[in-house]
């Protein structure tokens, strides 16, 4: 009887066959679930981060048209004084003095300067502000884009 017994197949029994059967149904289901879960997140994130993107761009646009606006309305503003009307026809000196006054009375901006037509500096009211024209440069080509 022991040589049929060591002659037959080693079987498992049927309680071990349904627990490592199940077990790895188990497992399968568990990786797959994993990867959908993963599937949807990276689907969700980068949904959320292309819309946070675009929105701070928008953010960023709207905010530089605020600042243009800005610009514009403090330049029609400055242009539409008498006074400073009356000095662009005289000489540099005098319009000089008129800006600086302006500043001085208003308490404006660090740098008031006059341009021309063509965005040439014509006057400024400050003569230690060199370092700012090279700012004014690239806002100037900005500024009369928008015109």
């Amino acid at each position: 009887m022991t040589s049929e017994m060591n002659r037959r197949p080693h079987r498992l029994r049927l309680h071990w066959k349904i627990l490592l059967y199940s077990s790895a149904l188990l497992i399968a289901l568990i990786f797959a679930m994993l990867v959908y879960v993963r599937a949807q997140a990276a689907s969700f994130v980068n949904g959320q981060l292309a819309k946070d993107l675009e929105e701070g761009s928008e953010r960023i646009k709207a905010a530089e048209n605020d600042q243009l606006a800005s610009l514009h309305l403090t330049a029609a503003l400055v242009g539409s004084f008498p006074v400073l009307k009356a000095a662009l026809g005289t000489d540099l000196q005098t319009l000089r003095t008129v800006l600086t006054d302006f500043q001085q009375a208003y308490k404006g901006p660090d740098l008031l300067i006059v341009l021309d037509l063509k965005g040439a500096v014509v006057a400024r009211a400050r003569s230690d502000a060199d370092c700012a024209l090279a700012a004014v440069a690239g806002l100037r080509g900005a500024f009369y884009s928008q015109l």
